[in-house]
């Protein structure tokens, strides 16, 4: 899953490349793509792979890699994007012709090295479901109410200040005294600003007392 996001973030960086070099509008990228797929895949477009690797069109082929397919991808896309700004190549057609350049020579170097074809990689499990599978293994927590709540409308910037606090003291509820109480007892302990921390133990002493 990690390398899978890998490629997400590469594959922006890349679609930031491609524009520098042109290839701005929508189908002007999709066809970028496709140079990239023709290459590593033995000229097998994106709908190609889809049904060889029978996916539904709604269905995004990354999210079905395997670990080979996807280093394969993710050393595609790095170097093209290093390749079309080193060479500050511009132009749609230049930019396809690179894409397509260095997905030729990955699969030249899968096919050196003796290993599958990305096109004959068996299907993985959508990443959706791999990723529901892995939260549903750790056990919810159960929620704990949180010590000190203040109301949202009495909230700024998710803290608590100086009327916020006033207000809270001189409304006699039990959350004023309780707040009331930490105050003296961080004055009685001298604490002072930047210097010391507050006792949290006794903090939550009285949280667990109280509330």
């Amino acid at each position: 899953m990690h390398l899978r996001d890998e490629i997400r973030q590469h594959n922006t960086q890349l679609a930031d490349a491609a524009r520098n070099a042109g290839v701005v509008e929508p189908i002007d990228y999709a066809i970028f793509q496709n140079h990239d797929y023709m290459g590593l895949y033995n000229s097998l477009k994106m709908a190609d792979i889809h049904k060889r690797k029978e996916l539904k069109s709604s269905q995004k082929i990354l999210d079905h890699m395997g670990s080979s397919e996807l280093a394969a991808n993710y050393f595609r896309a790095t170097q093209t994007e290093d390749k079309l700004r080193r060479e500050n190549i511009k132009g749609k057609a230049a930019a396809n012709a690179a894409h397509f350049t260095v997905g030729r020579e990955v699969r030249a170097t899968i096919k050196k090295l003796g290993g599958t074809m990305p096109e004959d990689l068996p299907t993985a499990d959508s990443i959706k479901k791999l990723e529901a599978k892995r939260k549903s293994s750790f056990p919810s927590r159960p929620h704990r109410k949180p010590c000190l709540t203040v109301p949202k409308s009495r909230m700024s910037n998710n803290a608590i200040f100086g009327n916020d606090i006033e207000h809270l003291l001189q409304s006699g509820s039990q959350l004023g005294k309780l707040i009331s109480e930490i105050r003296k007892e961080i004055d009685q302990r001298k604490y002072s600003r930047g210097e010391d921390l507050v006792d949290f133990d006794f903090v939550k002493a009285k949280c667990k007392k109280d509330f």
